[in-house]
C-alpha cells in the first residue's frame, strides 16, 4: 500500500503531510508512505503523518475538492485492514 500512496502522492504531493512537510519536501518518501500505510491499515490513528483534508484546507479546483484520490485510497486501505482483522479473529 505504501507504493500506491506514493504514486497517488506524485499526483497530489500536498495531500500527504509528514511532520508538517508535504511529500515532495520529504527526503525519506518511503518512510512517510509506509507510516501512513500501516497506521491506516491497522486503524491505530495518525501521529505525525496524515492525509491532508481538502475541507480543512478549503482548496477547491473547478468545483472539485483536492485530495480526493488519497482519501479514497486510504479508505480502501482501512477497509482491507478491518476485513483482515475480522477474518483473523
Amino acid at each position: 500500500f505504501a507504493i500506491l500512496i506514493y504514486l497517488v502522492g506524485l499526483i497530489e504531493p500536498e495531500c500527504v503531510v509528514f511532520d508538517g512537510r508535504t511529500l515532495n519536501e520529504v527526503t525519506l518518501w518511503f518512510d512517510a508512505c509506509w507510516t501512513l500505510s500501516w497506521t491506516t491499515f491497522s486503524t491505530t490513528g495518525y501521529g505525525n503523518t496524515a492525509p491532508a483534508l481538502s475541507e480543512s484546507d478549503g482548496e477547491v479546483m473547478d468545483g472539485v475538492h483536492k485530495c480526493v484520490a488519497i482519501n479514497i485510497l486510504l479508505m480502501v486501505v482501512s477497509f482491507v485492514g478491518i476485513v483482515y482483522a475480522g477474518a483473523a479473529g
